[in-house]
């Protein structure tokens, strides 16, 4: 993330106790979520499920810089799948609960399903209390389309390894080398989709699913999408999630923003 904004995030929040829930997040962000020694601060962070291992190696190290530099804050790992039911913890009394989703991650879905996942995250939430939300933003169309087909092939063995997964979970026989990773940048939609496409006709059975899914050579799998937002766009999302847009924070290159919100009072209790 960068460096000037995530410098500003110990002031985004008010002065008294602050409850802060982290999700998806690391720890130089959650060392930097610390540096006011005058609050009183719980940190808990939010892991998905989905990514159940690859998160629990990054919270216990958050865990450890913490202990670290400061071991009077405790921190408690809370395993969720934050695209269900949310449950998120109840905050100690007396303060101000402060949200994070960073990373980008809401890029990874349209408006209406991102929308939903905030206003859940609402629903946890009273009158005063803050989101902090973090996006990729619209630059170099070239730049974005490079970073996801790295001449390394990272990008492209990670999408394949999504397969394994999906053989694990559903019990399916996917051949991960059977398949090509196509990740483009569409201009007109500002997003990458990423896509794994079939090298020959296949069929992979689905265990768990009972049926078969037949591709043609040629024909894909869409894995991904990875949104980029103008800074209007961010904010009337967070808008329709029951926030009102207080701050907005931009790296100096352009490339990610951070929107401060402050939840409205919910017409439930009229």
């Amino acid at each position: 993330g960068p460096e000037e904004a995530e410098s500003e995030f110990p002031r985004l929040a008010a002065r008294e106790a602050v409850h802060r829930e982290v999700v998806a997040a690391a720890g130089q962000i959650a060392r930097q979520l610390t540096q006011r020694p005058e609050e009183r601060t719980r940190l808990r962070v939010l892991a998905a499920r989905a990514a159940e291992h690859q998160q629990d190696r990054r919270i216990r190290r958050t865990q450890e810089i913490l202990a670290a530099e400061r071991p009077e804050i405790p921190v408690e790992q809370v395993l969720a799948d934050y695209t269900g039911d949310l449950q998120l913890p109840p905050k100690p009394a007396g303060g101000r609960r402060l949200v994070l989703f960073l990373g980008g991650t809401i890029g990874n879905d349209e408006d209406d399903e991102a929308i939903k996942l905030l206003s859940r995250v609402r629903e946890h939430m009273e009158p005063d209390d803050l989101l902090l939300l973090g996006a990729n933003l619209v630059t170099d169309p070239a730049a974005i389309h490079l970073a996801y087909n790295d001449a390394a092939g990272v990008t492209a063995a990670f999408n394949r390894n999504l397969l394994l997964n999906v053989n694990s979970f559903a019990r399916s026989n996917f051949e991960p080398d059977k398949f090509d990773h196509y990740a483009p940048y569409i201009v007109e939609k500002r997003r990458i989709e990423m896509w794994l496409v079939a090298r020959e006709a296949t069929e992979v059975q689905l265990g768990r699913l009972a049926t078969t899914l037949k591709l043609g050579r040629g024909e894909g799998i869409r894995t991904e999408i990875s949104r980029r937002f103008s800074r209007e766009e961010v904010l009337r999302l967070i808008d329709a999630s029951g926030f009102t847009p207080e701050r907005w924070i931009e790296s100096p290159d352009g490339r990610f923003g951070l929107a401060l919100g402050l939840a409205r009072a919910s017409l439930r209790g009229l």
